[in-house]
């Protein structure tokens, strides 16, 4: 039976397309239930875009919830794998709140994991693989790349406590310099580690724009690891 897009929507034509993409590119389906342990969620909410899950209790008196991230379900699958590398994609519901009402919403989300022994081939295959999904999209798209680890290399050298890293990447992802500031000035952070983080959140370009300012960011053995990763990943 062949579709045509004429009774497609665009969202349906797209998951198709990245579908198609993902096992064309040695990813295999992963199957998972729509419910999980609401202790997975409980245990992981700092990576959770919301706080907010729908839980429930389940026949056998567990408590369950209504699966608000994919990643999770996937990680926890795989910690049982050997060890290797798993390429796998995924075609599922989630469920989270979203929109000016703040309600729950059923949505679809496709995505692709590798999950175990990554090295930078592995990385620059999972990036490239991003580009051509985006390329799928009927939409004009941009791809932004940056690492943790240059980010928490620095927060490292300010010696900034693990309990208040969340504000200060809050306010980077945003690129938000004067709430960077007001941060600055609430943790007493001295002149320089101020100038430091307004600088990062200010980072931004392709690679060749941003070298120098990239080069006088590496405050540490850690930070130089995390730029040459990028550059390779590059």
């Amino acid at each position: 039976m062949i579709l045509s897009d004429e009774i497609l929507s665009a969202s349906e034509r797209s998951a198709l397309r990245l579908r198609a993409l993902f096992h064309d590119h040695g990813y295999r389906r992963f199957p998972m239930s729509h419910f999980e342990p609401y202790d997975l969620y409980a245990a992981n909410r700092a990576f959770l875009a919301s706080d907010d899950i729908i839980s429930f209790t389940g026949s056998a008196g567990k408590l369950l919830a209504l699966r608000p991230d994919v990643t999770l379900s996937v990680v926890k699958s795989m910690k049982s794998a050997q060890t290797g590398l798993e390429r796998v994609y995924y075609h599922e519901n989630v469920y989270r709140r979203s929109g000016l009402g703040r309600e729950f919403r059923e949505s679809a989300q496709v995505g692709a994991e590798c999950y175990g022994e990554l090295s930078d081939d592995v990385m620059g295959e999972v990036t490239t693989l991003a580009v051509l999904s985006l390329k799928t999209l009927e939409a004009k798209t941009c791809l932004d790349v940056s690492h943790m680890g240059f980010i928490a290399a620095i927060m490292d050298e300010l010696l900034l406590p693990s309990g208040v890293r969340g504000e200060f990447f809050a306010r980077l992802s945003e690129k938000n310099a004067p709430g960077l500031s007001c941060l600055a000035d609430k943790y007493s952070i001295s002149t320089a580690g101020a100038d430091l983080l307004s600088r990062l959140a200010a980072l931004y370009g392709t690679l060749p724009q941003i070298s120098e300012e990239l080069n006088r960011l590496v405050v540490n053995d850690a930070a130089e690891a995390a730029a040459q990763e990028l550059r390779a990943l590059v």
